[in-house]
C-alpha cells in the first residue's frame, strides 16, 4: 500500500473540504450583506414613496408642486427597480428563486402589462398596440408576478430604445393542448435594434449595448433576469433583430389549466374591501425608524385606523401584553429592529397566555420578502409579509382580509 499517496489524497480531500467550507461561508456572508443592504435601501424608500403619495393625495396641490411630486415618484420607481434587479440577480445566482403558481385569468397579466406599457409609450410619444389571438381567457396556473416581470423587462427595453414616433407591439397567441394553455408572447419594436455581437451576450449579467447611449442605460441585468425566470418556468425566450430595423422578442410559456378547486381558492380571496371594515380598528405598529413609523401611521389614518407605536421588538411584546386581550385588532411588525427583531417578538407574542395571542393577525413589514424569509415568518406565527416600500392599497386589502376572517 502506497502510504505516501494515501497521505497526499487525504491532504487533497481536506483542502477541498476547507475550500468548500470557505465558499459556503462566503456565500452566507454575501447573502447576509445583501439582506442588510436591501433593508437599508428599501427602508428610506418607504418614507420617500409614502410621503410623496400622501402629498399627491392632498387637495388643491399647485400644478408645479404636483409635477415635481410625480417626477419624484417616477425617479423613486426607477431606483427601486434597480435595487430589485441587483437583489434578484443575487437570488438567481444563489438558486433561491422559486415559482409560486396560482389560478389566474389568462388576460389579467396581459391587461396589466398593456396598461403599464401603454402609459410609458404615451409618455415617450410612441404608438402602442396590443393583439390577442386564440385566448378564451380561462383560469391557468401561473406565477403572475414572474410572468409580468419578464414581459415588462422586455417591454421596457423596447420602449427605452425606440425613438419618439416609433411603434411598440405586444402580441399574444394562445393554443390549448392536453389540459395546458401555451402562450406565445411577441414584443416587437421599431427601435435602434441589436447588433449580432450583442445578441450573443445580451442574456449575460451586466451586459449592455455597444452604443454610448446603451452603455449608460440601466444595470444590464434585465435580460439576464428574464432568461433565468423563463428557464425556471420551463419556457423559451428568443430574439430577432437588426441594427436600425428594430427588435422582436418571442417568449413561449406553458400553463396548466386550473381545476375547479384551484379556481375556488383563488376567487375566495379578497380583491376589494369596504372602508368600513377598516374604520375604528386599533393596530400595534412595531417600527424603529421614526420617519417610516410616521409615514405608516399617516397611511393608516387615511382609513381611520388608530395605531400605537413600539420602537423595538421587546416594546412590542410588552405593549401587547400590557394592553390586554383584544385591545389590538392587528400587529404590523418590522423584522429588523434593535433589542429584539420582529421574528422573535412575533414568537413571544404567539406564546403569551392571552385569549387573542394565537389569533391576532400579524403582518411583517420587510425589505426582504424571499421565500426563505417568508418561511421563517410562517414559523414565527406571522400571517403575511408586505415588502417595503409599502403599497397602501396592498396593506389595506390584506388588513381587510384578515379582519374579516
Amino acid at each position: 500500500m502506497d502510504t505516501t499517496k494515501q497521505v497526499d489524497d487525504q491532504e487533497q480531500i481536506e483542502e477541498m473540504a476547507k475550500a468548500l467550507r470557505e465558499a459556503v461561508k462566503a456565500g452566507k456572508e454575501k447573502e447576509t450583506f445583501l439582506s442588510h443592504v436591501s433593508h437599508d435601501m428599501r427602508t428610506p424608500m418607504t418614507a420617500i414613496f409614502g410621503l410623496t403619495q400622501l402629498s399627491l393625495a392632498v387637495k388643491n396641490v399647485p400644478d408645479e408642486v404636483r409635477d415635481n411630486l410625480e417626477k419624484i415618484m417616477t425617479s423613486s420607481s426607477y431606483l427601486l427597480n434597480l435595487i430589485e434587479e441587483i437583489l434578484e440577480t443575487s437570488r438567481i445566482n444563489a438558486g433561491k428563486v422559486v415559482t409560486v403558481d396560482a389560478a389566474v385569468k389568462e388576460e389579467q397579466v396581459l391587461n396589466s402589462v398593456a396598461t403599464m406599457a401603454g402609459e410609458q409609450c404615451r409618455n415617450k410619444g410612441l404608438h402602442f398596440t396590443m393583439n390577442i389571438q386564440g385566448s378564451q381567457d380561462r383560469y391557468v396556473m401561473m406565477d403572475a408576478q414572474h410572468v409580468e416581470r419578464v414581459l415588462m423587462n422586455v417591454m421596457s427595453n423596447s420602449i427605452k430604445f425606440t425613438p419618439a414616433g416609433g411603434n411598440v407591439t405586444f402580441s399574444t397567441s394562445v393554443q390549448y393542448e392536453d389540459g395546458r394553455a401555451i402562450h406565445t408572447y411577441v414584443i416587437k419594436d421599431t427601435g435602434i435594434g441589436i447588433s449580432e455581437s450583442m445578441q450573443k451576450r445580451m442574456f449575460l449579467p451586466f451586459e449592455q449595448g455597444d452604443t454610448e447611449r446603451e452603455m449608460n442605460e440601466g444595470t444590464g441585468l434585465g435580460l439576464f433576469i428574464c432568461r433565468n425566470l423563463v428557464d425556471l418556468m420551463r419556457g423559451k425566450i428568443t430574439c430577432e433583430s437588426k441594427p436600425g430595423e428594430g427588435s422582436a422578442f418571442t417568449i413561449v410559456l406553458s400553463y396548466n389549466l386550473a381545476t375547479d378547486e384551484q379556481i375556488s381558492l383563488r376567487t375566495h380571496q379578497v380583491n376589494t374591501y369596504e372602508d368600513q371594515v377598516l374604520y375604528g380598528k386599533t393596530v400595534l405598529l412595531a417600527e424603529d425608524n421614526h420617519i417610516n413609523a410616521e409615514v405608516v401611521i399617516k397611511i393608516l389614518n387615511t382609513k381611520k385606523i388608530h395605531s400605537e407605536l413600539a420602537r423595538d421588538g421587546q416594546e412590542a411584546v410588552d405593549l401587547f401584553e400590557a394592553r390586554g386581550a383584544y385591545h389590538y385588532q392587528a400587529i404590523l411588525m418590522d423584522l429588523m429592529m434593535p433589542l429584539k427583531d420582529g421574528l422573535k417578538a412575533a414568537k413571544e407574542i404567539r406564546a403569551l397566555d392571552m385569549a387573542d395571542a394565537k389569533s391576532i393577525p400579524i403582518i411583517a413589514l420587510t425589505a426582504d420578502a424571499t421565500a426563505e424569509v417568508q418561511d421563517r415568518c410562517r414559523e414565527a406565527g406571522i400571517d403575511y409579509c408586505i415588502t417595503k416600500p409599502i403599497d397602501p392599497e396592498k396593506l389595506f386589502y390584506r388588513l381587510a382580509e384578515l379582519f374579516e376572517h
